[in-house]
Parts: C-alpha cells; structure tokens; sequence
C-alpha cells in the first residue's frame, strides 16, 4: 500500500486528491492584515511600570485554500497559509521613549464553515466562520531608543532561567463575509475577516492575557 504524508501546508493538496468528479475547488489567497496584540499595554505596563502606546502592524497574508460543497449553500473550507502579525509600542518616561515592535509570523491552517447566498447566481455574497490553528515560524523584537535600533529574535531573549517571551502555537475563532463571482472558468472572492486569538501568546506571567487580533482583507481565486 502507497503511504501518503502531507507537512501542514500540503495537506490541503492531499485533500484535494479526491476532487475528480466531486463539488469540490482548490484556489490561493492573497491579501493583508492589520493587527495588534490585545492588552499589551497592560502586560508592559505590569513588567515596567511605564506607560504604552500601541499601534497596529500592517503585513502580508497569504496561501491556499480547498473549497468542498457540502448540503445546499454550505461547503467546508480548509485553508493554509502564512500570515503576518504583531504590534507596535512606545514606553515613555519624564527623560525618553523607546519604542518597539513584535513582528510574529505564522503557518495558519483555518478550518471554516461558509454560507452562499442565491449560490447559483454569477455574483452572490457569504458568510463564514470556524477555527484555526497557528504555527510560529518567526518572531522578532525591535527596539528603538535614541536613534538607535536593535533587532533580536525571541529566541535570543531565552536564558538557563528564562523561556521564550512568545508561544509557538495559537489557536483562535474567525469569522468574516465577502461577495464571490464567477466568470473566465474561475471563482474570485473578495471578502473580509476578523481572527481573534482564543489563548495568550505571552509566557510571562501577569495579570494581562495578550492575544492575537487580526482583521484581513483578501482576494481568492479558484481553479
């Protein structure tokens, strides 16, 4: 017997094998994200007593998608994709301000539900919802204090007594709705979405409980 192994982003390749003569569509996705990580400002202002400005990281989203007809207007659709996220702070005090950015980059692999109304029709709209899990592949910390910025992984910011600063994994709730149309032998569908992590990505222990918030905006096409 012929053993199949999918790594997280081919997956959705494997389950698109059984395509062949089924409702079902494989596409990519492209789009970007404008993010922050909530209660940052608390989680700083536990550790240093200052207080924080944060501002939103804009980045990149981007990757595949399987699109599987289920009953009527509903289909499920697994995705992949890599996806860009993190904050922006300053911390001030009487003399300075030294600002900072969390750049996090993630492997997600969203599990949605999606709903087409009037799915017959050339231009319709959808709603969907669902889960997804998020893998960390990088995870940067710039910090910039008189003209001077210094660059680290988060990785380098652990010791024989401390562990990384981020989690390496997170799991959170989406939901979103968009217009899709049909034409030239594709689907496009342009639609907006709002990710909302469901546990703290900070290890330290506080008070606050930082998490993931991404709104997106993204264009699919299906093949």
């Amino acid at each position: 017997m012929r053993r199949r192994f999918c790594l997280p982003v081919s997956t959705l390749l494997c389950l698109a094998v059984p395509a062949v003569g089924t409702a079902q569509q494989v596409g990519i996705i492209l789009g970007a994200n404008v993010s922050t990580v909530s209660e940052t400002f608390q989680a700083i202002k536990a550790i240093t007593g200052a207080a924080v400005k944060t501002e939103r990281r804009v980045g990149f989203n981007g990757g595949i998608f399987v699109n599987k007809s289920l009953v009527g207007p509903f289909s499920l659709q697994p995705e992949a994709h890599y996806s860009q996220t993190g904050v922006t702070y300053s911390v001030s005090n009487s003399s300075t301000t030294v600002s900072a950015a969390l750049k996090l980059d993630y492997v997600e692999i969203p599990v949605l539900l999606r709903m087409d109304f009037g799915k017959g029709s050339p231009l319709h709209p959808f709603v969907y919802g669902g889960a997804g899990g998020a893998f960390r592949i990088t995870c940067d910390i710039s910090t910039t204090a008189a003209a001077n910025t210094v660059t680290k992984a988060c990785s380098e910011n652990t010791t024989s007594t401390s562990k990384d600063p981020i989690e390496k994994y997170d799991v959170s709730a989406i939901g979103g709705a968009g217009l899709a149309l049909s034409g030239l032998g594709r689907s496009f569908a342009l639609s907006a979405r709002y990710s909302r992590g469901l546990s703290k990505i900070s290890t330290e222990t506080t008070a606050a409980a930082p998490k993931n918030s991404v709104f997106s905006v993204q264009m699919a096409i299906g093949f």
